[in-house]
């Protein structure tokens, strides 16, 4: 067992594959709760919403969200306005980490089957989520945050999102 597991390490670091610390790791699904972090206490919470209400109500883009939210709606249900805050808080805390000013695994979007360094997931220009270039252009067309007048092009909206974490 432990040959093995030392082959296939050798096998990957042949193939240009290099272990990093921050690796999108596929968890068993189901499996705990996810959790966000929060844009303005940088703080890990599992439901950012609540937090975001219940702790930074005054903020400014907190209280324009609640603002628009329709009455009566549970905190728990997400808006689009909702969403980009909190993809906001993890984009602030996945630079962080590509950076390597802190420790820990980044949050995407939706995890790879395999083992995924980092550095191969790319924010939404839009919204801010981290994901699989690959993925990026359809996300691109779907995304609620996208202005429907503008043109979505495979090519820039990836360049777009490599700038954008450049620029970070």
């Amino acid at each position: 067992e432990r040959q093995r597991t030392l082959s296939t390490e050798l096998d990957k670091s042949s193939n240009g594959y290099t272990p990093a610390d921050n690796v999108v790791k596929r968890e068993q699904p189901g499996v705990g709760v996810a959790r966000q972090f929060c844009p303005f206490c940088s703080n890990s919470v599992a439901f950012l919403s609540r937090h975001l209400t219940r702790v930074h109500r005054k903020e400014p883009d907190v209280a324009k969200v609640l603002k628009l939210q329709p009455p009566g709606l549970k905190e728990s249900k997400c808006t689009p306005e909702m969403s980009k805050l909190r993809c906001l808080g993890n984009f602030m805390h996945n630079v962080e980490v590509l950076r390597g000013s802190l420790a820990g695994d980044i949050v995407v979007v939706r995890r790879s089957c395999e083992d995924r360094p980092a550095s191969d997931y790319l924010p939404c220009m839009y919204c801010y989520a981290f994901m699989l270039p690959s993925r990026l252009s359809d996300h691109g067309e779907a995304c609620e945050l996208r202005d429907r007048g503008e043109r979505n092009d495979y090519g820039a909206h990836q360049a777009l999102s490599k700038y954008l974490l450049t620029s970070a």
